[in-house]
């Protein structure tokens, strides 16, 4: 039994088979030179089989708007990378930086039509004073003159907005309540900001900072910083001057009786915590934002009064919370982002002016892009946002992000299942270390909005 056993096994078929160098000799041979005609198929092999491009078929139907703009894109910023544009305007800023005059897009908000900035910086004043003009084609319009001294600030501003529109108070606002209003502010605060440089100033020069880093000192930029601040401000409501809308004392009757024609004036003061740890470019891939403001209206100051202390306005205080947290993978960034951000107010007993413009508002870029500018309004806020960012080409990445919040008459009426959705997705340029614009779309319960802006924050 034994025997038989032994016999067996030295007669399977393992034994037979070649040694390692053999086989190595084997593959060796099959590799090298030979005159003998090479071999070619019969006819063309395509691409793809046919049940292949059956199956990819709708993937590549869905995906044909994102290639045709992956397509611009890429031509596009051939053209500026062969062209040197983008290092001849650099050029042409730099020669306004000489004189201190910079222009730029108009920073009015949603809806204000297409504007123009300008900013003057006196380089004789060693930047301690700043100059600053918006205006566009909607009839919005402001001014402001700062003036800085280390860490003091004091700013003055005026400014006119003729076509804000309001829908009406709380989440059931029906969307057919549109209407327009048009409301002119001025203001002055005394600022005390520690630490202070130009990147995070008062006087918001922080796009300049970013075009010439001359402007912004060596050392790292600001990580953490607060500020107090106190002084008046003045507010006058009256009819929109939209001709596509009827103005809100027409629609709403009720709310523009305790706004109309009624100036508020308050004196106001408080305080912010800034704490900012994010890293990274083209766009901040890691790290984390927390802001933290709270700010008084009080009664107006007869000593410090714009126009009328004794205009009945009604006092309030505001709370705002924001936060924001980022990570990444892969070595072109994919990025995902959580943020969150909660108004809470709490208006004073007894009479008294109120302008609905100081109630925080959802729509455009204050949150739930996919719902008309100002579309929710009411006493207190909150919004949460999930992006996913990645990307599709060198100068191109795309994000995909959802919104989710509500306004309410107080916090405590809050309710999960009274949140409102939207959700968006767009195609940003970008360069190497900063992002140059998107373009994209939202859309919500009630409409789809088309998006694009220029210098698109990272």
């Amino acid at each position: 039994m034994v025997t038989l056993v032994v016999s067996c096994a030295s007669a399977h078929p393992i034994a037979a088979q070649p040694s390692a160098d053999s086989t190595a000799v084997a593959v060796a041979s099959s590799l090298a030179a030979t005159s003998a005609p090479p071999w070619n198929p019969d006819r063309a092999v395509p691409r793809w089989e046919t049940w292949e491009s059956a199956l990819q078929l709708p993937g590549r139907i869905l995906s044909l708007p994102f290639s045709a703009l992956g397509w611009v894109g890429e031509r596009g910023m051939g053209y500026l990378e062969d062209s040197q544009l983008i290092n001849k305007t650099l050029r042409i800023l730099a020669v306004q930086q000489l004189y201190g005059t910079y222009f730029a897009p108009a920073s009015l908000g949603d809806r204000t039509g297409t504007g123009v900035e300008v900013r003057f910086i006196p380089p004789f004043l060693a930047d301690k004073v700043l100059f600053e003009l918006s205006a566009s084609t909607r009839q919005y319009n402001r001014e402001r003159i700062a003036v800085n001294w280390g860490p003091l600030r004091a700013v003055y501003g005026s400014e006119w907005r003729s076509r804000d529109l309001y829908f009406g108070a709380g989440l059931d606002a029906p969307s057919g309540g549109k209407s327009a209003y048009a409301i002119r502010s001025q203001s002055i605060r005394l600022a005390l900001v520690h630490p202070y440089n130009v990147r995070n100033d008062a006087i918001r020069v922080a796009e300049v900072a970013a075009v010439y880093p001359s402007l912004v000192p060596a050392n790292d930029p600001i990580r953490t910083q607060f500020a107090v601040w106190a002084g008046p401000r003045y507010a006058f409501m009256t009819e929109g001057r939209d001709p596509k809308y009827p103005s809100f004392d027409t629609v709403h009757p009720g709310d523009a009786a305790g706004s109309l024609h009624k100036p508020a004036e308050h004196f106001t003061w408080g305080g912010r915590m800034l704490f900012d740890r994010r890293v990274g470019a083209p766009h901040w891939t890691h790290g984390w934002k927390l802001r933290f403001e709270g700010q008084r209206f009080d009664q107006s100051i007869e000593t410090f009064a714009l126009k009328n202390n004794s205009t009945h306005a009604k006092p309030f205080t505001r709370l705002a919370g924001q936060a924001e947290v980022g990570t990444s993978w892969g070595r072109d960034p994919r990025t995902v982002r959580l943020a969150a951000r909660v108004v809470d107010q709490t208006l004073d007993d007894g009479g008294g002016t109120f302008l609905l413009s100081d109630l925080p508002w959802l729509g455009g870029g204050e949150g739930l892009m996919g719902f008309e500018t100002g579309r929710l309004r009411d006493i207190d806020l909150v919004v949460g946002k999930f992006s996913y960012i990645f990307p599709i080409g060198k100068n191109l990445e795309f994000d995909f992000h959802t919104e989710i919040g509500g306004v309410f008459p107080e916090m405590r009426a809050a309710r999960a299942n009274r949140l409102e959705n939207s959700y968006g997705t767009m195609l940003r340029v970008r360069a190497d270390r900063s992002m140059l614009g998107q373009l994209g779309l939202e859309w919500s319960r009630e409409q789809v909005r088309f998006r694009f802006s220029f210098g698109a924050e990272q």
